[in-house]
């Protein structure tokens, strides 16, 4: 049974000493100081159950918690299950206060142990039917630190040897690591086996027969780590040689000594040649200051010094640390000096120290006894980690370390030391054994050959009878695998348990990718030494490759790091903008544009009354100066740009504009020639000579349409997918940590949409408008041609599809170059509307100028016919005239015109009329017609002269040809 676990076994204790022990008013006495007599004695018979729990006696670690020795546990094999087929092994242990792991691991075990084969105990013998139950009996002897240390050992050896004098036991469980010297000589004078729980090595080298070592011995904690170094040394460029390794111990403590050495010799050993050791005495004053050497920061300053001395940036030394409390002004002298260690391992990296420096462990090395991740596992708990969990558990706010692993496989050791001892026998008799001298040291030497599984893993004990059967706990601190900000403690050894690889050279120590830099300002001022020291370079400066520099390359003039930081290359970026003088190009372009169309509206309107405005449509006529003002505009918005690092926003906005403008510029040009000759047409194509009436408002309906159906489309694509100016690169040059980009600007689609999704209904809809216009024109070929553009806009389109198919495969051709492609575009642009504007106006400007040919009137002018009809009466006319007055001898049947005769031939022909043209008199509102000799009847004309613009009609004045055409030139109708 256990003590501590019953209230009331612990309120009838209390009760015991108050009554009984004057000395003590209260169970609260137990923990109050008492006298200090050294020369008390200490017996187990005088020993009372504690108070307090394991958990509560392991906190009463200050000077002023006196404890007086008690038992902390009695654990007993259950009530009636003792037989003459079992033996209960007893097992003793005494500890201080503090070490709780150490002594609460084996109260587990016996009391798991003790119920097995419910709750007979651990079976034995070849038939597996004789019984093993244990009795642990663990007493606490006082409270190390409220004692001077001479008199917590007398106390503990005196406690130790009563119990073995009282209960005669057949094992001991070993004290925590501190006070295990103290045990090794009551075990050989007792003759009583007992499993330590302590690593270094010169613990056992007086092989004292009886000492067995449960830890794993502490020389190994280095060794991976100087494996991995030997590996990573093998890769240099020297090999073995190039890798310094800087080793700074204590000689005192055999822990701290042994370990070191341990790990000097083995690099040595595995041929690492640049090994220095500094060894110092932590006791002794070097300077005589009066300071030891453990607390004296200059010495230990100059300790960091040697190891890693200021100035040695490319010496990334291999460095150890086997200190106690030296650590800390050691490794902050390492940053001032800038050290930037390939490796660190030190030995506090296991311990609580770690923890509570987070900022300072990441990449760290160290060694254990165990770690959380072994995977070894018993009949009771899958894992050690399981083991800690269950303690946990049990006992709230509970210190859980490896040491609580240790004290409980050595109980679970000693049933398999037994079982494996009796496996062959029938009456197995272990409590006879073991008080026979002589089977005791049979059983002793089946110990020293036994190889066990435990919860701490595979025990086998080695020549000085410690624990070899497997390797030490290596860890390193690393990144946490899922967040990767925080670092924790992974097991790098043993191979088959390690759940990382030890990771050297560590981050501060390799070299700096290309555009970065190493930072001395970040190794002197950064708390984790081993972090990585490389810093992104500057805004426009540079590094082209992996680099150990302290400062990164400026980059040449004329370059730039695009104002990023971190950049492997300086960049100079060609933009490729449009330069001046093409933008004058273009503006000079639509200049001309403009000022041709204004003009021609100048023109228009002052030549408004003449016929060849009048009948050529003036409203509409200057609708093609407006529409090639509008299309021509398009290329101001095409030259909008911006570079690199601007804002796109106006150019983008000039991408979209681009289009609608030209493509509403267009279609007003067209579709006005089409509304013009289609009125044309109606008014031609009237053989009934019945009075219609065809008003521009019902011909700007056909402007107004094609617009709709043009921005209809336009609009649909600025909708769906509008155009954005877009930057490119066109080219890339590396040479020599200058990258030379060309890039360009474009207006792109925003989204997977091809451009002739939209572009190519436009293309349609103004190919139909163009080939609807020349048909009307061709309809109305008749009409003569200083009324009508049929032979011009033919012309004027020949020579837009002709710039067009020159100019669009141009424009592939030359797709990644800004300015020619900005030159072929704007060129389409001008030359489709000047040539327009050229074709349409400066045929009427001369036919205006030239005026009608002599004689002939307006109304016969109109059609092809009917000119053709009155140049001939003129030339008649002149022919008779210049016979009749003239002496000269006519020449017999001449046809000439000039001749009599020729005349007579002419009008017998019918080539000729002098009849006049009958014009009877009509109301300007009476419909046309014809009278029964089928001559035309209308409103009456008046006389036209002849030459220099002096054709022009009144208002309400009718044209009449002898064809049965009438025109009614009004304001407003036809």
């Amino acid at each position: 049974m256990i003590f501590n676990r019953y209230k009331l076994h612990q309120a009838l204790l209390i009760y015991f000493f108050v009554v009984f022990v004057p000395s003590w008013s209260s169970a609260e006495d137990l923990t109050t100081p008492a006298p200090t007599l050294e020369e008390r004695e200490f017996t187990y018979s005088d020993l009372q159950p504690c108070a307090l729990s394991s958990v509560e006696l392991h906190k009463k670690n200050q000077a002023e918690d006196y404890v007086e020795p008690c038992i902390i546990a009695d654990v007993q094999p259950p009530e009636n299950q003792s037989n003459n087929r079992s033996a209960i092994i007893t097992i003793i242990q005494v500890t201080r206060t503090s070490c709780g792991p150490w002594r609460d691991g084996s109260i587990i075990a016996v009391d798991k142990l003790n119920n097995d084969n419910d709750g007979k105990g651990v079976a034995i013998g070849f038939q597996n039917d004789f019984y093993v139950q244990f009795r642990l009996v663990s007493i606490v002897s006082g409270n190390q630190v409220n004692l001077d240390e001479s008199e917590y050992n007398r106390r503990h050896v005196m406690l130790l040897n009563s119990t073995l004098e009282t209960l005669k036991p057949q094992y001991i469980v070993g004290t925590c690591s501190w006070d295990a010297y103290l045990e090794k000589g009551p075990a050989l004078a007792y003759k009583t086996i007992i499993s330590t729980q302590v690593g270094p090595p010169e613990f056992y080298e007086d092989k004292n027969p009886y000492v067995f070592g449960m830890h794993i011995n502490s020389d190994m904690y280095p060794q991976p780590a100087v494996q991995e170094l030997k590996f990573f040394a093998e890769t240099l460029p020297g090999g073995l040689s190039d890798q310094p390794m800087r080793v700074i111990y204590r000689n005192k403590s055999g822990f701290f000594n042994s370990t070191c050495r341990a790990a000097i010799d083995l690099a040595k050993s595995s041929g690492l040649t640049d090994v220095v050791a500094f060894e110092y005495d932590p006791e002794g004053d070097h300077d005589q200051n009066g300071v030891t050497n453990d607390l004296d920061e200059p010495f230990l300053q100059s300790l960091a010094d040697q190891a890693c001395s200021p100035g040695s940036e490319e010496q990334k030394p291999a460095l150890f640390l086997c200190t106690l409390i030296e650590h800390d002004v050691i490794l902050e002298r390492l940053k001032q000096n800038g050290c930037r260690p390939i490796s660190l391992w030190a030995t506090p990296s296991t311990w609580g120290w770690a923890s509570q420096n987070p900022d300072v462990i990441p990449y760290f090395q160290g060694g254990g006894q165990w770690h959380k991740a072994f995977q070894y596992s018993d009949r009771y708990f899958t894992s050690g980690q399981a083991l800690l969990d269950y303690y946990t558990e049990k006992n709230e706010n509970a210190d859980a370390q490896y040491d609580l692993v240790v004290s409980y496989a050595i109980p679970v050791l000693y049933s398999q030391h037994i079982i494996a001892s009796y496996r062959i026998e029938d009456d197995p008799d272990p409590l006879q054994d073991f008080k026979s001298e002589k089977k005791y040291e049979f059983l002793r030497r089946d110990l020293v050959i036994l190889k066990a599984d435990t919860i701490f893993g595979p025990v086998t004990f080695d020549a000085n009878q410690r624990n070899e059967g497997r390797g030490a706990a290596a860890t390193q601190w690393l990144p946490d695998d899922t967040t990767g900000s925080t670092y924790e403690n992974k097991l790098t050894s043993p191979l088959l348990q390690a759940e990382a690889k030890i990771f050297i050279p560590v981050p501060g120590a390799t070299d700096c990718d290309s555009g970065e830099f190493v930072n001395v300002t970040a190794i002197q001022n950064d708390d984790c030494i081993l972090c990585n020291k490389c810093d992104s370079c500057p805004t426009d400066t540079f590094t082209l490759e992996s680099n150990q520099q302290l400062q990164c390359n400026a980059c040449p003039p004329g370059s730039t790091t695009t104002g990023k930081d971190g950049q492997e290359l300086c960049t100079i970026i060609k933009e490729n903008l449009l330069p001046n003088t093409l933008l004058a190009f273009a503006y000079v372009g639509v200049s001309i544009v403009w000022l041709l169309s204004t003009f021609f509206i100048y023109w228009i309107i002052k030549n408004k009354e003449d016929p060849v405005v009048r009948i050529g449509q003036p409203e509409f006529l200057v609708l093609i100066c407006v529409g090639a003002i509008i299309s021509s505009s398009s290329v101001i918005f095409l030259s909008l740009q911006a570079g690199n690092e601007e804002d796109t926003k106006w150019a983008s906005m000039g991408c979209m504009t681009a289009p609608f403008l030209y493509g509403i510029g267009w279609v007003i040009e067209y579709s006005s020639m089409s509304a013009k000759t289609y009125r044309l047409f109606k008014m031609m194509n009237n053989p009934r000579m019945q009075r219609i009436k065809i008003t521009a408002y019902d011909m700007y309906k056909i402007v107004v349409g094609a617009l709709v159906l043009d921005v209809i489309v336009l609009g649909t694509w600025a909708i769906v997918s509008p155009l954005e100016y877009v930057r490119r690169e066109s080219s890339k040059n590396v040479y020599d940590g200058l990258e030379t980009i060309e890039t360009y600007g474009e207006c792109a689609m925003t989204d997977d949409y091809s451009v002739f999704c939209f572009a190519g209904p436009l293309i349609g809809l103004h190919g139909l408008l163009m080939i609807a216009t020349n048909y009307l024109l061709y309809m109305v070929r008749n009409v003569e041609g200083r009324y009508q553009e049929q032979k011009y806009v033919a012309m004027a389109s020949a020579y837009a599809f002709e710039v067009l198919v020159i100019g669009i495969p141009v424009l592939v051709a030359v797709q990644d170059s800004v300015e020619t492609r900005f030159i072929v575009l704007s060129s389409i642009v001008f030359l489709s509307d000047i040539g327009i504007l050229c074709f349409v106006f400066i045929p009427k400007m001369m036919f205006l100028k030239e005026g009608l040919p002599e004689g002939v009137r307006v109304n016969e002018s109109i059609t092809i016919d009917t000119m053709q009809k009155a140049k001939n009466r003129e030339v008649a006319k002149k022919a008779m005239s210049y016979s009749m007055y003239s002496h000269t001898p006519v020449e017999s049947e001449n046809t000439h015109p000039s001749s009599i005769v020729g005349m007579k031939s002419l009008l017998e022909s019918g080539a000729m009329d002098l009849e006049p043209i009958p014009i009877p008199e009509a109301s300007s509102e009476e419909e046309l017609g014809e009278d029964d000799s089928g001559r035309v009847f209308g409103s009456s004309i008046s006389t036209v002269k002849i030459g220099n613009g002096a054709n022009r009609l009144p208002a309400e004045e009718s044209l009449s040809d002898s064809a049965g055409l009438s025109i009614v030139s009004t304001e407003d109708e036809v």
